[in-house]
């Protein structure tokens, strides 16, 4: 349906063209006598989804009628959902600190999606948290802020909400770090985007790797009840250089450990670097550790 907000003389009629549903035709009958402005009311309908191309809709004008502009947005067509893409996946390992991850964007795919004062979280497995991250994240219409780390054991963080007006939101991650606990498996680092925004989405922002390759000679037997008995030689490889770490000031993580069974115990050991410019420091054995 149609309406004058102003003017005078123009007379017509519209119909949607029986030939092609996507034209939408305006008949004048007559010229108008003043500047005129009409309202145009229409409903549209989505034929083939799988055909159709998700954000705006936009609308041409032409005709014998010259007509400014000669395109309008008059709508745009998708889901209230997100995209998420990352780079390529970082590699981080196990047992280490302050680890960068790959950087990620999620965006709209229409604009207001993200609704003002709901939240982002950002989750990760249960063998890493979070250690850096952006206390701000922002387009020119949507702004996240990070608001707090929910529970203790600081694998989520939640981000607030605070959604304007405009086009769709493209969010960018970046300079993100995380801290991995020992025992974390190789394989993918995946991170659970949740919330109430009504985001469900993963992203693989690494490839986790064990820090060490420990090798072995071939094991003598030993003898129960017998001292000073020697065993196999043993070898640490880095996976890469600077994984083996100084222990500086009040760290507790650092040294290397190797472990005995119990009721074995260390009697005599000589460590020494074959390869590569390492400094080793002390040395002790205190029952079945050798540190």
């Amino acid at each position: 349906g149609s309406k004058f907000i102003y003017g005078e003389g123009l007379s017509g009629s519209i119909k949607v063209d029986p030939d092609d549903e996507s034209e939408l035709i305006i008949d004048v009958d007559s010229e108008s006598s003043k500047a005129t402005c009409i309202e145009i009311k229409a409903v549209i309908k989505v034929d083939d989804e799988t055909d159709a191309k998700k954000g705006d809709i936009v609308a041409k004008v032409k005709g014998e009628s010259d007509v400014t502009p000669s395109t309008v947005v008059v709508g745009a067509y998708g889901d209230y959902a997100f995209d998420v893409t990352g780079d390529d996946p970082e590699t981080v390992y196990a047992g280490q600190t302050e680890q960068a991850i790959a950087d990620f964007t999620i965006e709209e795919q229409i604009k207001e999606t993200f609704i003002n004062n709901r939240t982002l979280t950002l989750t990760l497995p249960d063998w890493a948290v979070w250690g850096a991250l952006p206390d701000e994240i922002k387009d020119s219409k949507v702004t996240l802020t990070l608001e707090s780390f929910p529970g203790k054991d600081g694998h989520t963080a939640k981000y607030k909400v605070t959604a304007g007006t405009g086009s769709a939101a493209e969010l960018e991650f970046e300079d993100m770090e995380v801290c991995l606990s020992p025992e974390a498996p190789e394989g993918d680092l995946v991170i659970e985007l949740g919330g109430t925004c009504g985001i469900d989405e993963e992203i693989t922002v690494a490839q986790v790797k064990k820090p060490f390759i420990m090798e072995v000679t071939q094991s003598p037997t030993i003898v129960i009840g017998r001292a000073d008995q020697a065993i196999a030689e043993i070898t640490l490889t880095e996976a890469e250089a600077g994984l083996f770490r100084e222990l500086k000031g009040d760290e507790t993580t650092g040294p290397v450990i190797i472990e005995l069974p119990k009721d074995i115990e260390w009697e005599d050991f000589d460590v020494e670097v074959i390869e590569g410019d390492l400094e080793i420091g002390e040395v002790d054995a205190e029952d079945n550790y050798l540190v």
